[in-house]
């Protein structure tokens, strides 16, 4: 299949980004390649198009990915805020370019190769490295796949797999770039230093009204308070509705029948365990033993190790094979078992040490099963409060009404800014949903009545814009102390870092930098040997930068770690490390660079691959998914919106 796919492509096919869940880059090119769209489908690529069902199923699926990896829900407004949406949608056309060049080279997989891909797939295989059908049929339903979808998504990623292939032996990085980066990345330099305090400095006279009041023009952005909005917010959170909540006593102590296993410590046993090729060699082993010879001499003859025949201290539930699970909790302590038939081998096991289990008692854990079944109907309570809610808001009523009579509580917020602070500049703690609450109360406005925030407990929070103060610059006379301390801190770093630049042209013209310290009064000290990664406590960050930009002997100067005060640094040493081609290290530079210069050609190479086969996006169609009321009804050409 390679050989014909390259002698189809002439070895000019890059890398494709392959894998169902995996994140996206940008979309090369896009933007000069948008035209018109035809029929209801949201995107084609060539003759390949992409549906609005399609988006909408590749979006639910990234979303549940990140939900997993978060450990929370994504909520909308987080997959606009993030790109999600569009990194979706650029996915699906990199992917439908690479499909619709496999169709135009007629490239396919055989049945017989995807079942051989399938069946070698780690994810689908059983302890004992062989296809497990019931592991991949869960595997498939966890990741909301069917069979048939999965197959055909499969042979899509085969392909593209296969495309990309072509170029990759024909790739290579040149010794003398992989020399460069690697000696790049591992010279090493020292330098000595002192930091020349704020006090060398002299201190500024006081400013004039005219040099305050030019400060204050040149620097408005400094004096202007933010724009402030009042805002009335309605909660209904699960922890609202609880109390109202009735939990009965049958109620609770079936909740606790069945969580049972949340309140109890299971017992753990230490088990040992031998493994034999058959039954007649353990029924040996296992005579030898009644007779008297040690388990663990058994273990010694087979060669094995501790690691080799300790299970560890378990529960039942996680050894790994049931049935030995079953018998190994069936034994006394210090007790053999006879032979078991596991499911991957005849064993002996021995427990040589037991850590009995205690569950707590219904009375015990009462107060916490009650508040949870509180908060679990609470949940369900809230739907059908919310609805109440918007029929009431429908109605005219007010936030503050309708909480006074769902006794659901209602706050005000006097004023806050977009970053979640006080008129006094104090960030507000108790705002909930605070990030969504303010995205929503910014873009909307007085008077406007808006959808409910979603909350991450499940909740939903109501904002009302109660009303605006625009931002405005603060009157002078209400800032002249601040601007004097601002005014006058200015003009000591401009003295502070004169005063460095001249003792540094001193050394770097005939002086020495010990005679530069002398004048300082400062005492001089070394760093070690330094890469450009280092995390240097001596210079920091930028003072690494410039220590590497600074030839040695030279002197150079940054801010410091603590950022008071001004660095001053000799470069004493530059250590070039010995280059040796077959260096491990130097191997994984070499496979660095290499990706970069695939992901180069990959982008080259899509840029060109849709310019060819045309991409065309449905903006009416793309604008009413995003917001139904946001499309004018014209089409925009090239928007650049991925």
């Amino acid at each position: 299949m390679l050989a014909t796919l390259r002698s189809k492509t002439g070895g000019i096919i890059a890398k494709a980004f392959i894998g169902l869940l995996a994140l996206s880059f940008a979309v090369w090119g896009i933007n000069d390649i948008f035209t018109g769209y035809r029929s209801e489908a949201l995107v084609t690529v060539g003759d390949i198009e992409i549906s609005r069902q399609d988006y909408q199923n590749a979006l639910q699926q990234r979303t549940r990915t990140l939900s997993v990896q978060l450990k929370r829900s994504i909520q909308s407004d987080e997959i606009k805020a993030l790109g999600i949406d569009r990194q979706v949608l650029g996915d699906l056309i990199r992917q439908a370019s690479l499909d619709s060049q496999a169709q135009n080279l007629r490239l396919s997989v055989s049945d017989k190769e995807i079942a051989r891909q399938i069946a070698t797939n780690p994810n689908f295989q059983s302890a004992g490295g062989t296809f497990d059908p019931r592991s991949f049929r869960q595997v498939l339903a966890q990741a909301g796949y069917s069979e048939a979808d999965f197959v055909i998504q499969e042979r899509q990623r085969i392909l593209r797999s296969e495309l990309a292939s072509a170029v990759d032996q024909e790739l290579s990085v040149p010794s003398a770039l992989t020399k460069a980066a690697w000696i790049y990345n591992n010279e090493k330099r020292k330098a000595r230093y002192f930091v020349l305090p704020e006090s060398a400095a002299e201190k500024p006279a006081d400013p004039s009204d005219s040099e305050l009041k030019t400060y204050y023009e040149n620097n408005k952005r400094i004096f202007t308070a933010p724009e402030f909005r009042t805002l009335s917010l309605l909660r209904l959170q699960p922890e609202d509705v609880a109390e109202t909540v009735s939990v009965s006593e049958d109620d609770l102590k079936a909740a606790y029948e069945k969580r049972i296993g949340n309140y109890s410590i299971p017992e753990k046993r230490t088990i040992q365990q031998i493994a034999f090729l058959n039954k007649q060699e353990a029924d040996a082993a296992y005579k030898r033993i009644s007779e008297g010879t040690d388990f663990l001499e058994i273990a010694k003859e087979k060669g094995l190790t501790e690691r080799d025949y300790s299970l560890g201290s378990l529960t039942q539930a996680a050894v790994p094979d049931a049935v030995i699970g079953v018998a190994a909790f069936a034994l006394d302590q210090g007790k053999v078992s006879e032979p078991i038939n596991g499911s991957l081998a005849t064993v002996i096991v021995r427990v040589t040490d037991i850590v009995f289990g205690s569950t707590q008692p219904f009375e015990e854990v009462r107060a916490s099963l009650e508040k949870d079944l509180k908060l679990e109907r609470g949940k369900e309570e809230i739907l059908n409060l919310h609805d109440r809610i918007e029929d009431d808001r429908a109605g005219g009523s007010s936030l503050t009404e309708i909480g006074k009579a769902l006794s659901l509580p209602v706050m005000m917020v006097d004023g806050v800014d977009r970053s979640g602070k006080d008129l006094a500049g104090k960030s507000i703690d108790t705002l909930p949903a605070p990030a969504a609450v303010l995205k929503l109360a910014f873009e909307s406005d007085v008077g406007v009545e808006n959808d409910p925030v979603e909350t991450p407990e499940e909740g939903f929070v109501w904002v009302d814009v109660v009303a605006v103060t625009p931002e405005a610059l603060k009157p002078f006379a209400d800032v002249k102390e601040e601007a004097t301390k601002l005014w006058l801190q200015s003009k000591k770093n401009d003295a502070l870092r004169a005063t460095a630049r001249k003792l540094m042209d001193q050394a770097n013209q005939g002086g020495s930098f010990e005679a530069i310290a002398k004048e300082a009064g400062q005492e001089i000290k070394t760093t070690e040997e330094l890469t450009r990664q280092s995390n240097s406590t001596d210079l920091g960050r930028f003072g690494l930068q410039a220590l590497f930009a600074t030839p040695k002997g030279k002197v150079g100067m940054s801010q410091p770690v603590n950022s008071t005060g001004m660095l001053l640094f000799e470069t004493i040493d530059i250590i070039t490390p010995t280059y040796t081609a077959d260096n491990e290290q130097v191997k994984q530079v070499a496979t660095a660079l290499r990706g970069g210069m695939s992901q180069d050609l990959l982008q080259q190479y899509l840029v060109d691959l849709q310019a060819k086969l045309g991409v065309n996006i449905n903006d009416r169609l793309w604008s009413e998914m995003q917001d139904p009321n946001s499309y004018s009804g014209s089409q925009q050409r090239g928007s650049g919106i991925f």
